[in-house]
Formats: structure tokens, C-alpha cells, sequence
């Protein structure tokens, strides 16, 4: 008599296996799966940025030696995009977020892209410019990497749990006069 444990024991011997391999997973872990995979498939608004997302997303410390495919690597390692699509334009800055916060408490000034509010660094920064060039999702985003030295124009918002004002998006970088 064949029964399923005779004549699919492997099958069943891998699907334990991932039960168990599953448990095994920690509880912020497994949180931020959930969070990730919520995001990619929500058809709602996009969550608020928060001060570690900016950290991870947005400031880059790697620079040197600079690379011509930065952006596209990094874009895709730390899985930047809008339910699968790829952005348009995109800024890695170089940084540290004590100082780019400090521009939150600036006076406003003129945006570039329609943007009504945006502070401005006090001293001009490095970054990295991504102009989208190719592919329409996650992972065939292709993007070409211009290095940029000047201010950066970044937006700003309230993050409750902290308590915080912290950046929220870098609308561009105004490239300072001889570079």
C-alpha cells in the first residue's frame, strides 16, 4: 500500500523543514517581513518616512572610490522603489543625519520640481544624483550616477514616536558655482 508518506517523503520532509526554519525567525524580523511585504502589496497611501528609513535609504557613507553604477546598485540593495516601480530620480547623500537634521530648522526656500517648502544645507555636501534610464520594476531599475557637490534642498516633517523633526526627502542638490 502506498501512502503519502511513502511516496512523497521528501516533499513532506522539506515542508517540515521550512516550519521550522520559519520559527526560528525573530519577532523583528519576521515585523519587518510583514512590513515589507504589506508595502509592496498595498494599493493605499504610502507610509510616512521615519528617521531610521531616511538613515538607511538616503544617507550613503560609501563613496570613495565612487562608483558610475552606485545608484543602480544601491537602489536595488536597499530595495528602493513604489510597489515594485521604479522612481524617476532618486539622491544618496554624504552625510551624517545630525548635521543634514540641523537644515530642518532653517528658513524656507524655493524648490526645484514643484515643491512649495524646502530647507537648505548650511555648507554644501557631496551626494549622488540617479536619473532613471531604463527597466520599469524592481529588479531591472537601471539608473545612471552623477556625482554632485553643493546644497542639498530637503523636505522636513514631525515624526511623532520620536518626537522628532527629521528629514523627509531630498528634493535635489544645487550644485555650487565652479564644480
Amino acid at each position: 500500500m502506498c501512502t503519502l508518506l511513502t511516496s512523497k517523503s521528501l516533499s513532506l520532509l522539506l515542508l517540515l523543514l521550512k516550519v521550522v526554519i520559519l520559527q526560528e525567525v525573530s519577532e523583528e524580523w519576521q515585523e519587518e517581513f510583514e512590513d515589507y511585504m504589506d508595502e509592496i502589496h498595498t494599493k493605499g497611501p504610502i507610509k510616512p518616512p521615519t528617521k531610521k528609513c531616511f538613515q538607511k535609504n538616503v544617507l550613503e557613507a560609501a563613496f570613495e572610490p565612487f562608483e558610475d553604477n552606485l545608484c543602480t546598485h544601491e537602489i536595488a540593495f536597499k530595495n528602493i522603489h513604489t510597489n515594485l516601480y521604479c522612481h524617476r530620480e532618486y539622491h544618496f547623500l554624504n552625510i551624517a543625519f545630525e548635521e543634514l537634521q540641523k537644515a530642518c530648522y532653517t528658513k524656507y526656500v524655493a524648490c526645484e520640481n514643484g515643491v512649495k517648502k524646502c530647507h537648505k544645507t548650511e555648507k554644501p555636501i557631496e551626494g549622488a544624483y540617479c536619473n532613471y534610464t531604463g527597466g520599469l520594476k524592481m529588479p531591472y531599475c537601471e539608473y545612471k550616477t552623477i556625482r554632485k557637490t553643493g546644497y542639498a534642498l530637503i523636505t522636513c516633517l514631525w515624526q511623532d514616536d520620536i518626537g522628532e523633526i527629521i528629514p523627509a526627502y531630498v528634493n535635489s542638490i544645487l550644485e555650487s558655482p565652479g564644480k
